[in-house]
């Protein structure tokens, strides 16, 4: 419970002080991690190029908004 009260209070802090977020496809690190997830048979590997998939998405240049963006995504 305590979890889902952060994670709407984060989602509730993002929505009104932060431009919108979105998960970009642009970034050139992204490419060679979605073809891993595309071709591998090994959990391991396809859990590691995830991490760091959404370490990617969860970057932001705000160092605060990136702080609640792992603690949200911790929470979940």
């Amino acid at each position: 419970m305590k979890r889902r009260l952060w994670a709407a209070v984060l989602l509730l802090v993002l929505a009104l002080a932060a431009p919108p977020l979105r998960a970009g496809q642009d970034d050139p690190r992204l490419a060679p991690l979605f073809g891993t997830l595309k071709t591998t048979d090994s959990d391991e590997e396809a859990a590691a190029a995830e991490r760091q998939i959404w370490q990617i998405w969860s970057e932001h240049k705000n160092p605060e908004i990136e702080r609640l963006m792992r603690q949200g995504i911790a929470a979940m």
